[in-house]
């Protein structure tokens, strides 16, 4: 009597364990807002990292975030299963696939199968892909014949996978934001019909294009915000030059990274002028100040900027030291480019010394940030 009394106390306390569990807060909180956290907590695995293993590619592919909520109850597997805006994330690094334990056939599969969950909901894609990659052309064109959802996109390609992307060119309603890496970028033309783009990201190495402007072909007029992160390792102006194709309104951000040993006195930079009103410089030269100064001062000197209303100098990042001012030629752009009469913000983290610091407000007449 007293087993079956105590067998009986244990299935009671698993009842009251199952009841509590029906009237948990979470049970009560709107289908929109958990969908919102279970969102929140894929951010994590949809992100391409350099330390990506094959077997976190194959878990983010097949969204096993989203596979693994949708087992907790009948309730979350409605919202995991069902939810589009939470399946509307595409993101894959192609380059893993070779090494992974599922053929490339399954990986296809996965990516079709994100597709078709996410409904009509527009889509963010994130992808780093080769041509010389054999599911290339699959993959690429299957993410094409979606291309009308396209809202944010991320890719990582070379120039060659254009090729089977051929079908995305005027078909590009919603495209936003666009971050563009490796060498998909100079001369191709896919991308140049697209009403709502306002913003692109070009990361790339310059080398190949060195002496002349990149041909890149995108609705200039309409672009709100320019970043080109120069990857090339030297001090060169040819992602700054696509300032110039730029309206009255943009923003340009230049993020150059490079080893200088020496600078010419001259500059071999071509000076030429554009009608932004914003410009950021994120230097990371690995110099001497000397050549540091100089090299900032190239800048100023190639620059005239009429319209400018917002001027930014920093460090690339933490790990860089600060830029060296050259006041000099900084004092040339700004009467050139009548800072005086326009320019309303200022941030500078620089090398500057007591005596120049003063100078930069007079020039400018603007309340400063150092």
């Amino acid at each position: 009597m007293l087993s079956g009394l105590v067998s009986e106390r244990a299935s009671l306390a698993l009842h009251v364990e199952a009841c509590r569990s029906v009237f948990a807060p979470i049970r009560r909180l709107p289908v929109e807002l958990l969908a919102e956290i279970f969102e929140m907590g894929s951010s994590e695995l949809l992100q391409l990292l350099n330390s990506d293993t094959p077997s976190r590619e194959l878990d983010r592919v097949a969204r096993r975030d989203l596979l693994e909520l949708s087992q907790v109850s009948c309730y979350w597997h409605k919202i995991a299963i069902g939810t589009p805006k939470l399946w509307s994330q595409i993101a894959s690094k192609i380059s893993l696939w070779g090494n992974s334990s599922a053929s490339p056939n399954t990986y296809i599969s996965l990516l079709a199968s994100s597709l078709t969950r996410s409904g009509d909901h527009p889509l963010t894609i994130r992808i780093g892909i080769n041509s010389h990659d054999l599911e290339a052309r699959p993959v690429l064109e299957l993410l094409s014949q979606h291309a009308r959802r396209w809202q944010d996109v991320w890719l990582w390609a070379d120039r060659d996978c254009g090729q089977y992307l051929a079908s995305v060119r005027g078909n590009l309603p919603i495209l936003k934001n666009l971050r563009l890496g490796h060498d998909l970028w100079d001369g191709v033309d896919i991308f140049e019909v697209a009403p709502a783009l306002k913003s692109v990201l070009i990361a790339a190495r310059t080398e190949s294009v060195q002496g002349r402007i990149p041909s890149l072909r995108i609705p200039w007029p309409q672009i709100r915000t320019f970043t080109f992160n120069d990857l090339s390792g030297m001090f060169a102006a040819t992602g700054l030059l696509l300032a110039q194709s730029l309206c009255i309104g943009a923003a340009f951000r230049f993020h150059l990274r490079g080893h200088v040993r020496d600078i010419p006195p001259v500059s071999p930079w071509p000076r030429f002028a554009s009608d932004i009103e914003s410009l950021t410089l994120q230097l990371g030269l690995d110099a001497s100040p000397p050549v540091q100064k100089l090299a900032l001062g190239q800048i100023f000197e190639s620059l005239t900027l009429p319209y400018l209303q917002c001027l930014t100098v920093v460090p690339k990042d933490e790990n860089h030291s600060a830029p060296v001012w050259h006041q000099g030629n900084f004092s040339s752009f700004a009467l050139r480019s009548s800072l005086h009469n326009h320019l309303t913000s200022l941030q500078l983290c620089v090398e500057i010394t007591d005596k120049h610091l003063p100078r930069v407000s007079l020039i400018t007449s603007v309340a400063w940030k150092t």
